[in-house]
């Protein structure tokens, strides 16, 4: 997510189209890798109890992005590229930073109850050297 927040921000002052379509192109195949691993990482967050609760919600989180994506080529028509830009990079190395704190999962159990996924810090790496 992060590179796509620097393509984006990178897409501002590009002056030429190869390269505009060049840091476009390279922020959509990072968000679409980012989109991949999340699918992977999002169920191994949520409890056994939670889990297809939890990935409808962030599925339904996850498309608000595509519903405001018709709006930004209309505010883009009225403001210019650099506020559209602008706002995607931001909200996107916003989401880079906030999902380093997200728990470590390699290694652990995947919690099987609320009570588990609530104390998991606490659970004990397994044997693995």
């Amino acid at each position: 997510m992060l590179i796509t927040g620097v393509s984006c921000f990178a897409v501002i002052p590009s002056t030429t189209v190869w390269l505009k379509v060049m840091f476009a192109l390279l922020g959509k195949f990072a968000i679409n890798s980012a989109s991949n691993v999340m699918s992977v990482q999002i169920p191994e967050l949520y409890p056994t109890v939670l889990r297809q609760r939890g990935l409808g919600v962030a599925s339904v989180i996850g498309r608000t992005g595509s519903i405001g994506a018709t709006f930004m080529k209309n505010l883009r028509a009225t403001t210019g590229l650099t506020l559209v830009m602008t706002l995607y990079g931001t909200l996107t190395c916003v989401g880079a930073v906030l999902g380093l704190f997200l728990p470590e999962t390699k290694g652990r159990e995947i919690p099987d109850t609320i009570e588990e996924a609530e104390n998991v810090d606490s659970i004990q790496l397994n044997n693995i050297k």
